[in-house]
């Protein structure tokens, strides 16, 4: 799986609109593609507009507890291609996993969560 990183510690500077962007090229090409919606204001979530699920958990705590229930209950098909398109939904939890001074730990546990996802080209 090829994995790109679209981020900014600003705001305001289309990290959600570069993101969607590719996920849509990469659909068009074919490609299985899985966005991971690390921000906190959860916007590619909500324009990904995955099916409402009370019990479904987020990325946060996945990188809590990067474990394949963990992940499966986070992972959402997304509703413009329920078929190529997944997400890793995003929520105000994802802040404490954010900015500049992240533990070492949570780094390691987004790399362990990505060794466990498979089936994605992008």
């Amino acid at each position: 799986m090829l994995v790109l990183g679209i981020c900014s510690l600003k705001g305001g500077v289309g990290k959600t609109s570069v993101t969607l962007g590719l996920a849509s090229a990469a659909l068009a090409r074919g490609l299985r593609t899985l966005v991971i919606d690390l921000d906190p204001q959860g916007d590619s979530t909500m324009a990904l507009a995955p099916p409402a699920d009370p019990d479904a958990l987020d990325v946060a705590a996945v990188l809590d507890s990067p474990t394949y229930d963990t992940i499966q209950r986070a992972l959402a098909e997304s509703a413009w291609a329920p078929e190529g398109l997944d997400l890793l939904r995003g929520s105000e939890n994802s802040a404490r996993h954010d900015g500049v001074d992240i533990p070492a730990q949570t780094v390691g546990h987004l790399a362990e969560t990505l060794s466990i996802l498979q089936g994605y080209d992008l």
